[in-house]
């Protein structure tokens, strides 16, 4: 599956991460690329995919948050 928007290869690489100790820059990355995304205007499809990509890295985020006690 091709990506249609720019930041959507590093969200799939994030969320596709199994390695924990890669996750945290996984998620930085496409993080990242988010913020330099919404830099530019968007049309309501786009809008609605990052905010729904962002809201999975957070519960991903989370997720290893409370795996590894880092809070």
């Amino acid at each position: 599956m091709s990506e249609l928007y720019s930041w959507q290869a590093a969200y799939k690489s994030a969320i596709s991460e199994t390695e924990p100790a890669s996750l945290v820059l996984k998620i930085f990355e496409a993080r990242s690329a988010f913020q330099q995304r919404r830099l530019s205007p968007m049309e309501g499809d786009e809008e609605r995919a990052l905010a729904g990509a962002e809201a999975v890295l957070r519960l991903l985020r989370g997720e290893w948050l409370d795996s590894y006690e880092v809070r």
